[in-house]
């Protein structure tokens, strides 16, 4: 197996006496890390915490499938896991999908045909794919293939890219793509292939990989700030210098439907929720349980509920970027009841708002110090 000078058997090997084997117990902590649902006929894969890994690993002896996220570290065989994804109501494993975070690849081994929308792609090693959430793409995997993928939410992308000055290709891309305004007509994805040939800068890569890897199954103290760490010093060694991109967007035929949620959307988030169903009907002709039944369709929660959201993140944003009071806050985004609102933020992220408040200044503060130091070693290192 061609592995781009670096040895994986080690770290693959290790993993078979991990808590959580091929079973149910396996599939539970999948579940934790994972969901799977289907949103305007679209497979969908949900990232149900901040970041997630996998190594996904063939050979003529053994499939394995390794994720790694929240407290959760889950080693499958990839029968197992193609059972496993059934049972959350995924018909097979090897269909088009796509997810609602950020998608890393890199390709450690192998040469991995993949298709992105209308196209098609052969990732080899050392070759590197950022995928935008919604877009919907296939694996093909054959004997000799080793893949890293690194998940993130636009929540914690957005909350690391904050607190660092790493500017390439990836960083670019993403944080493009965070200003961009919601859309089902544009799909995204990043391409990077090595300027050239260069085992140490592979080896350098290889072994961050793992030591993020070994960090998150650790689940130490400090376990996430590390991780944010060692995942700058990652897109820093994917730097500009060391690898060429391609940024592509694929223009999509857009269903009917589809272009209405685009409006609907448009109409909501320019009110930042503060909007009834009734008026988003009047002002786009459309009737109002219509209105209702293509939110449901595209996003998988009622009108009132997209509203909520949508106010629910105008509230955190305003937690973490203002000293405004908590009342003036709620009052601000156009919550009415106050009890309501508490309820929905507990829910949501098992802490008040003056808790989130607290942990997201103070994270912030550390992120800055730890990648900053994160940085320099790295520097130091290349």
């Amino acid at each position: 197996m061609l592995n781009y000078g670096y040895d994986w058997n080690d770290f693959i090997h290790k993993q078979q006496g991990l808590p959580y084997d091929p079973g149910i117990e396996a599939a539970s902590g999948l579940e934790n890390v994972w969901k799977i649902r289907t949103v305007n006929s679209v497979l969908t894969y949900e990232l149900a915490v901040p970041f997630g890994a996998s190594i996904v690993s063939i050979s003529q002896t053994i499939s394995k499938f390794i994720s790694i996220g929240g407290k959760r570290t889950v080693t499958l065989d990839l029968d197992t896991f193609s059972k496993e994804a059934k049972h959350q109501g995924l018909t097979e494993v090897h269909d088009m999908h796509s997810h609602n975070y950020y998608e890393l690849m890199y390709v450690c081994g192998g040469d991995v045909p993949i298709t992105i929308e209308d196209r098609t792609h052969i990732f080899r090693a050392g070759d590197i794919c950022l995928l935008d959430s919604k877009t919907r793409h296939l694996e093909t995997y054959s004997e000799g293939n080793l893949i890293f993928y690194f998940c993130m939410t636009k929540e914690f992308v957005n909350r690391i890219l904050v607190s660092n000055n790493i500017e390439n290709a990836i960083t670019k891309f993403i944080s493009r793509s965070l200003k961009e305004k919601e859309s089902y007509k544009h799909k995204s994805y990043l391409y990077l292939k090595p300027v050239a040939f260069n085992p140490q800068l592979t080896k350098k890569i290889s072994a961050t990989i793992e030591q993020l890897l070994r960090e998150m199954s650790s689940n130490d103290v400090g376990c996430e700030y590390m991780t944010q760490g060692l995942l700058m010093r990652l897109f820093s060694l994917f730097s500009d210098q060391n690898y060429e991109s391609t940024d592509e967007s694929v223009l999509l035929k857009i269903e009917p439907d589809s272009q209405l949620f685009d409006k609907i959307a448009m109409v909501v988030l320019h009110r930042n929720g503060n909007v009834t169903r009734q008026e988003v009907a009047e002002y786009l002709h459309y009737n109002s349980d219509y209105i209702n039944r293509i939110v449901k369709k595209h996003v998988g929660i009622s009108f009132s509920e997209y509203c909520n959201a949508i106010r629910l993140n105008k509230a955190e944003d305003l937690l973490v970027t203002t000293m405004r009071s908590i009342n003036k806050i709620i009052d601000d985004v156009g919550f009415i009841n106050k009890t309501h609102f508490y309820n929905l933020f507990f829910q949501k992220h098992a802490i008040t708002p003056a808790q989130y408040r607290s942990e997201k200044k103070f994270n912030t503060c550390l992120n800055k110090i730890l990648s900053q130091k994160m940085k320099s070693l790295s520097d130091n290192d290349l």
